[in-house]
């Protein structure tokens, strides 16, 4: 596995030269694969640690001046529309991140509630099984629960429509018809219980146990505005 590089300044000199030099060159092919394959205008000016070592691609200064007047006759927004340096690159990789952090806690939220509302179904007959749960949790396990009933009402549906609709069904389809219609009776008989589990939700008391916050639970709310 590629050792992963950490964006700093090289102090070394050597170990800087040589990094510039591959870098310098790779950068210049990406930007003449880039203008071949896609027909596009592109060149790139690299300064070295000296102001006269410099580097062109195209090597026609003419036709590097010629990409520098175009991008000039845009308009000031154009411009700066898609320019980067380091911070705006790594403050813009930190922002997507941070959104598919937001993702994955939202997702796993989902399931842990999933997780409840299964695990409710085999004890919602129990007293106080609900008690241990704060006012969020309800909420959440709510707002699943009824995500829930909504995809079995569509699958229903579907399997309504299906059924109506194949009015001749070739042989290889036959075997799978018992498989549908146990399913069918399989996600009504989900779907009542689910409904019960509601009914315990809204009887439920809301008012958080003493000395329990939302701050104690140990997911956040990511779901609920």
């Amino acid at each position: 596995m590629r050792k992963k590089v950490k964006l700093a300044f090289i102090t070394r000199d050597s170990s800087r030269r040589v990094t510039f030099s591959k870098r310098k060159k790779g950068l210049l092919k990406k930007v003449s694969q880039l203008s071949i394959l896609c027909g596009v205008p592109a060149c790139a000016i690299v300064y070295g640690q000296k102001e006269s070592q410099l580097e062109l691609w195209p090597p026609s200064p003419i036709s590097v001046r010629r990409v520098i007047s175009k991008f000039q006759e845009m308009p000031a927004m154009e411009q700066s529309k898609k320019m980067m340096n380091q911070e705006s690159f790594l403050l813009e990789r930190v922002a997507r991140t941070e959104e598919q952090l937001k993702k994955l806690r939202k997702d796993n939220r989902e399931r842990k509630m999933a997780n409840m509302m299964y695990r409710g179904l085999d004890v919602m007959l129990v007293p106080g099984w609900l008690e241990g749960l704060i006012l969020l949790d309800l909420k959440d396990l709510n707002s699943v629960i009824n995500k829930t009933l909504n995809q079995i009402d569509q699958k229903q549906e579907m399997l309504g429509r299906a059924g109506t609709s194949k009015e001749v069904v070739e042989p290889e389809e036959k075997a799978e018809a018992p498989v549908e219609a146990n399913t069918l009776v399989e996600s009504m008989l989900r779907e009542q219980c689910f409904k019960d589990l509601v009914k315990l939700l809204e009887l439920a008391p809301l008012p958080l146990e003493k000395g329990r916050t939302p701050s104690s639970t140990m997911w956040s709310n990511p779901f609920l505005p």
